[in-house]
């Protein structure tokens, strides 16, 4: 259900009861609790898409309105029902809620600036470096200079990007190293292998990211291509291989990479299949430095990183 709401994002909603009309279909209860009836005459239950926005509905047909705790999450309805995203005031607190409409707690980046909610999501007001909290599957999450580290790894996702002044100028020296010895490592097999587009600052990855949006859509962008500030190539830990394309999946290359490259210290950094978690298409040619020890955790979790860390990678707008 997580997956659905997110593939249609609500904007962001005014606080007025449904509008009834007859194509709407709203009708409202003698006891003041709205429902929606579908063409076929029956009563909308559960999540539903209607006018542009998100509700939920009870088995009963009653659209629920305020804080309600569904799937395992808690979710923000406003008093007509609309599900809310971004920042809601409630009895005097802020609270933060992502794209798909799940309260926030922890670290959070807005677009603007960091924050950190407390248990119960709301905004502490506190310097969010202050704080210290626990991701999903129970790592330490930290904020640092303005750089989120999970269990000691420097993340940059769709969640949580790095200061745009952030500019290591190039790949690590231990990154550097590593893959020196991957290189020599697939020579040694016959196995040609190169950096195609490694270390990008902050204002390059602004003008690619730009070109990609001109060129495709912004949607469609988004899961090839990282925002400024968003990258895994800001960080001087990541880089691209060879073919930065489809085609390189199948080569002889891409394939020792797969099964090899965590004893070097790499990771595939978005595996087959979880474009739904990272955030991103798969991209066989994309390698991130972790080191041998937390490499070889990774891959033989049969995780990506963000499953093995316990965090999401979802923009928050």
């Amino acid at each position: 259900m997580k997956k659905l709401i997110c593939a249609a994002l609500a904007a962001f909603f005014c606080c007025a009861a449904p509008a009834v009309t007859a194509e709407a279909a709203w009708k409202q209860e003698a006891g003041g609790s709205w429902q929606y009836e579908k063409p076929d005459g029956t009563l909308a239950t559960g999540w539903q898409y209607l006018d542009g926005s998100w509700y939920f509905f009870s088995g009963a047909g009653e659209m629920y309105t305020g804080w309600q705790y569904i799937g395992g999450d808690w979710y923000y309805l406003s008093s007509d029902g609309a599900m809310r995203t971004g920042w809601v005031q409630v009895n005097g607190k802020w609270y933060f809620l992502a794209p798909d409409g799940r309260m926030r707690t922890g670290f959070v980046h807005d677009g603007g600036g960091w924050y950190f909610l407390d248990g119960s999501g709301a905004w502490t007001e506190d310097d969010p470096e202050s704080h210290v909290c626990l991701s999903e599957n129970g790592k330490v999450m930290e904020l640092r200079d303005g750089i989120l580290y999970v269990d000691g790894i420097l993340i940059a996702n769709k969640s949580y990007p790095l200061p745009a002044d952030y500019a290591p100028g190039g790949l690590t020296a231990e990154t550097q190293a590593a893959f020196g010895q991957l290189q020599n490592a697939m020579a040694a097999e016959g196995l040609s292998l190169w950096v195609a587009s490694g270390y990008r600052s902050y204002d390059y990855q602004a003008g690619l990211y730009r070109k990609y949006v001109n060129r495709d859509g912004k949607a469609a962008a988004d899961r090839y291509s990282a925002r400024a500030g968003y990258s895994e190539h800001q960080t001087g830990l990541a880089f691209d291989v060879n073919q930065v394309n489809d085609s390189f999946a199948d080569t002889p290359q891409a394939k020792w990479l797969a099964a090899h490259a965590h004893e070097y210290g790499f990771i595939i950094r978005y595996p087959r299949g979880k474009e739904g978690v990272t955030g991103y298409q798969y991209e066989p040619w994309h390698l991130r430095y972790l080191g041998t020890e937390t490499a070889k955790a990774v891959y033989e979790s049969g995780l990506c990183l963000e499953e093995y860390l316990g965090i999401d990678s979802v923009y928050s707008r």
